[in-house]
């Protein structure tokens, strides 16, 4: 009870320095925090909401339609079962006057089987199912295609070979979040009017999609039971828990990145804390020589500052717990559009578990080996306010090890990735090296300068620098790392974006088409020709489907209930369909990295050519013999060679090419890319194409580029969010330092007073001393921000860097005005109650 009474009274004794504490950690831990109730209700809105957002607790999919065999097998499996289809598409849809690429789905009469698909009808507004499309040639649609073509409810739009009349419009689709219908507005038609349409023909891309939802209780392990009833590769079995995984990787993944950028802005926290955790030990010396004069052991006072540790840092997560909740509730709106429907804030174990474990475990870990040391100091020496020797005790060890476990666990959850985590670890790891190393050769040299030609305040301004390296050395790091996190998501968002929308050496084309028959080939050909619009490349798009890799059985990939990044983009490569192409030559977008030579590859025996990332995702190496079904025919190739392809040249690019001769006579559609028109905008030649090859699906390249940009920076401005907090807390890291700097160096000043400087002469020698220390670190860290962005842009993007030379200056300017500004403030109240001592002891 004592020990109780002792531990609050002294919290309320030095409440000013623990209230600084506790605002501190809150912060640092806050920002993960976040992340990790989004990361955590995205998950459990997936458990609870999933089926809805799926229309089905289980759904059965393929890039073409099923055969009756394979429906029949899914319907089954399960007696007690509602099953609905549909098949969905892109293609271009018209009036009049306009043309545009919409989002096709062809429903049957239950569909959706689960959510509500609400449709506003006239006045009504209501859910509704596909049975009240089937009567006539209608369509539901969505409100931006209405103001996209300036047509109304109640008018024509031609789809393909087919004229529907616009009944009604979509105003909540539970999919809407997570289809790739968001790249084009969604229509909604009965599957009865497909045929007539005549959008589906050979090769056309679409998908089929059979869904199955249970009245009662939902049975166990779905999609293993489906998996094993229908082995084929080409078969994508989804069940809800799959959403994150595929539909909405994009923001998972986004949150795996925020969530690395929050770990940046919790480890800058950490420093705070840690260095306010040695202010708070200087204060407690004397206190705790008293009380081991009054006959407390080491391990007493040992205990007693760990329980106060632990009661302040409990303190500090709680608050930064509320503080996430609060920031988290604030900042769903915000996020609203790029959530599922149905998405609600969830505060989960896992949270909790973080909340109270991470906090109170790194403080004990960074904390502990001082703690032990100076509870193991003689009573006199701890009133006297000097330390032990310092020594590598079993306590040094334990922290160390403990931080470095803790730093690898923590990076792994967030980034889900062993790849990034090393990454990572790596860069943060090798970038504080190369500041440590440098800062200590730079005062290593500097040391060996001849103080006497210098003037007095340079003289004491080195001499700090030179006979306190640890501080200087520290000053300069968390200068350095602050400015070099703010700076490197400018730089990251200007090269992503700055890669789709003008990538190097490649033309871009004005349209892409795709679905072109074989036999409409060449009179599409010379059409275009008439209208003097030129082709940039065409490519031929065979479907196959992948048999065997050196003998063995090609079998589908699974997941478990926790699988890592590389897993999941494994996997998702491994299940999909393969289409193959072949051409005389490379494309400007693709170069061979290992491997003979394209031009050099052998028709018989058939070799064939495979993207790098591909082929190490589905474990394929030189010299593999690969057996395919082309259209039930079996072709065997070599692969000859590996190559990089440029993804966002936007030209017609495969994983998989092989040199004509070897299945040139296979069932095939064509893919053609349009150059700009000097003339015609891409609109007009859409309509053009649209009139006379209606089965033809032709994509804005332009419009596209401009609708993923925008998507990007969308993303981007959470990532400048993260990199601003980071900024933040590493200014405030900064100021902490600095303040524990001062009043570490409080005798020093005062004997400075006392030798007769002015006030104006100390605030430049504290200016030049640490304003000149911070200054170096912000340059070395904006130095780092480049060389970072190069190396993740050519290792992870492969892309070419840029730079966000405005943000640099910027951000810049402010970590070191701001940085000057806390200094000069810091040092005037330093000095007044520099000057109050120096007066009271002169009494």
């Amino acid at each position: 009870m004592l020990a109780v009474k002792l531990i609050f009274h002294s919290i309320l004794r030095q409440r000013g320095i623990f209230l600084i504490w506790i605002i501190s950690l809150a912060f640092a831990v806050s920002g993960l925090l976040i992340i990790d109730v989004y990361r955590t209700s995205l998950s459990e809105t997936l458990r609870s909401e999933g089926a809805k957002l799926l229309t089905g607790h289980v759904a059965l999919s393929a890039r073409r339609l099923l055969t009756e065999e394979e429906r029949a097998q899914f319907r089954e499996l399960w007696t007690d079962a509602r099953f609905s289809q549909l098949v969905e598409m892109f293609a271009m849809v018209s009036t009049e006057k306009e043309s545009r690429l919409g989002f096709l789905r062809f429903i049957d009469d239950s569909f959706p089987l689960l959510g509500g698909l609400k449709v506003r009808e006239g006045s009504e507004s209501r859910d509704r199912t596909g049975a009240e499309l089937s009567a006539a040639p209608e369509a539901w649609v969505a409100s931006d295609l209405l103001s996209l073509m300036d047509i109304e409810v109640g008018d024509e739009l031609k789809v393909g070979k087919q004229t529907f009349v616009i009944r009604g419009v979509i105003e909540t689709d539970p999919s809407q979040t997570f289809r790739f219908g968001n790249m084009a507005p969604r229509i909604y038609l009965h599957r009865k009017h497909l045929n007539a349409t005549e959008l589906v023909q050979y090769g056309s891309t679409f998908s089929e999609v059979n869904f199955a939802a249970f009245a009662g209780e939902v049975p166990p392990d779905l999609k293993t039971v489906v998996e094993k009833k229908l082995p084929d590769t080409s078969l994508r079995v989804t069940v809800p828990t799959d959403l994150d995984q595929g539909p909405l990787r994009v923001m998972s993944q986004l949150l795996d990145y925020l969530g690395l950028v929050a770990l940046v802005t919790l480890s800058l926290g950490w420093v705070g804390v840690y260095y306010l955790g040695r202010r708070w030990l200087m204060l407690e010396q004397a206190a705790g020589g008293l009380l081991k004069a009054l006959g407390w052991t080491a391990a007493q006072l040992r205990w007693h500052w760990i329980l106060k540790l632990t009661l302040i840092l409990g303190l500090g997560v709680i608050s930064g717990g509320v503080l996430a909740w609060l920031a988290s509730n604030l900042a769903e709106p915000w996020l609203r559009q790029g959530l599922p429907e149905g998405f609600t804030l969830t505060w989960s174990w896992r949270n909790s578990l973080l909340l109270f474990l991470v906090g109170p475990i790194v403080g004990w870990f960074l904390l502990i080996e001082s703690l032990s040391r100076l509870a193991e100091t003689a009573p006199l020496q701890l009133i006297a306010g000097l330390r032990g020797p310092r020594r590598v005790s079993i306590w040094t060890l334990i922290s160390l090890l403990g931080l470095a476990l803790l730093a690898v666990l923590l990076t792994f959850l967030q980034a889900r990735s062993w790849k990034v985590t090393g990454t990572f670890l790596v860069s943060m790891i090798g970038s504080v090296g190369f500041v440590v190393t440098l800062s200590a050769l730079a005062l290593s040299a500097l040391s060996r300068v001849k103080h006497e030609r210098l003037s007095l305040l340079w003289h004491l301004c080195l001499s700090l620098w030179t006979r306190r390296k640890a501080i200087a050395i520290l000053l300069i790091t968390v200068s350095a790392m602050t400015g070099l996190l703010s700076q490197l998501i400018p730089h990251l968002e200007k090269t992503i974006v700055g890669e789709i929308t003008s990538p190097p050496d490649v033309e871009r084309p004005g349209l892409f088409l795709f679905d072109v028959q074989d036999e409409q080939f060449e009179p599409l050909r010379e059409f275009l020709s008439r209208h003097q619009i030129r082709i940039s490349q065409s490519s031929p798009f065979i479907r196959a489907r992948l048999l065997q890799v050196n003998g063995t059985d090609f079998e589908r990939a699974e997941l478990n209930a926790f699988s890592t990044r590389e897993e999941e983009n494994d996997a998702r490569m491994r299940n999909r369909g393969v289409n193959l192409t072949y051409r005389p030559t490379l494309g400007p977008a693709e170069k061979v990295i290992r491997g003979k030579d394209f031009a050099e590859m052998s028709v018989e025996p058939a070799e064939i050519s495979v993207e790098e990332r591909y082929a190490r995702r589905l474990n394929l190496n030189l010299g593999d013999q690969i057996l395919f079904d082309v259209q039930g025919v079996e072709v065997k190739a070599t692969i000859a060679n590996l190559r990089t392809v440029d993804w966002d040249s936007f030209q017609p690019n495969f994983f998989m090419q092989l040199k004509p001769g070897v299945i040139d006579e296979a069932p095939k559609t064509w893919i053609l890319t349009l150059a700009p028109h000097p003339e015609l905008n891409p609109g007009e030649i859409q309509r053009l194409i649209a009139k006379d090859f209606p089965n033809v699906t032709s994509i804005n390249v332009e419009e596209a580029v401009h609708t993923i940009a925008g998507m990007v920076r969308k993303l981007g401005a959470g990532l400048r969010i993260a990199s601003r907090l980071s900024l933040g807390l590493g200014l405030f890291v900064f100021v902490m330092i600095l303040l524990f700097q001062l009043v570490s160096s409080e005798r020093d000043w005062i004997q400075l007073h006392r030798q007769g400087m002015e006030f104006k002469d100390i605030l430049r020698l504290q200016v030049m001393a640490y304003g000149l220390l911070s200054l170096g670190g912000v340059i070395l860290g904006s130095s780092l921000s480049l060389i970072v962005c190069w190396v993740l842009a050519e290792k992870a993007f492969a892309s070419l860097p840029r730079f966000d030379w405005l943000s640099l200056i910027q951000i810049f300017a402010c970590t070191w005005i701001m940085g000057l500004f806390a200094l000069i403030w810091l040092s005037r109240l330093q000095f007044r109650q520099t000057q109050f001592k120096s007066r009271f002891d002169a009494l």
